[in-house]
């Protein structure tokens, strides 16, 4: 519906992502999050505009990530799907900058949840926000603008984290 509304010219795009993207250092950033996903289809160049401080509030050491290790996992969800949206839905290629924000908070949504695993803590949150990142880093894979092995081969990265966290898992369970 805020898409659709976007489209037809029913909200000022221009004011209303810059608006969204300074709610995420509030309490209501998992709406905001929701609703930049909405508008990511439906102006992604204005959204691509914003990464610069969308990456500093929600990257690494960002003051709207979370506090709870639930809440850094949820947000982390949705900022991938933020993401994943944006990535896809934008019909002009992200400058670099753009996209060295778009692989940053990519790659900090990995080591959200290498982080939480290490720690014993993997609420229910942790599930979906691993799809998320993995959807991501997989979509972005297929960009003309990743040059690194990591980001063209994701499916290694991800075949590490996943195997060592199973041996961390059997070795727990065998003691």
């Amino acid at each position: 519906l805020i898409q659709l509304s976007a489209e037809k010219g029913f909200i000022d795009i221009k004011g209303a992502i810059p608006e969204l993207v300074a709610s995420l250092s509030t309490p209501t950033c998992p709406m905001a999050l929701r609703a930049l996903t909405a508008l990511a289809a439906a102006s992604g160049t204005q959204l691509a505009e914003q990464l610069p401080r969308i990456a500093e509030l929600m990257g690494p050491k960002g003051s709207a990530a979370g506090t709870t290790p639930a809440e850094v996992l949820d947000r982390s969800r949705l900022l991938c799907h933020m993401l994943y949206r944006l990535y896809t839905c934008s019909k002009a290629p992200l400058s670099d900058e753009g996209w060295k924000h778009l692989w940053s908070l990519c790659q900090h949504a990995v080591c959200v949840l290498v982080e939480c695993f290490a720690r014993e803590t993997v609420p229910a949150e942790w599930f979906g926000a691993a799809q998320a990142a993995m959807d991501l880093s997989f979509e972005l894979a297929f960009s003309p603008q990743a040059n690194q092995g990591v980001q063209q081969c994701p499916d290694k990265l991800w075949e590490q984290i996943l195997g060592r966290m199973l041996c961390s898992v059997l070795d727990k369970s065998g003691s």
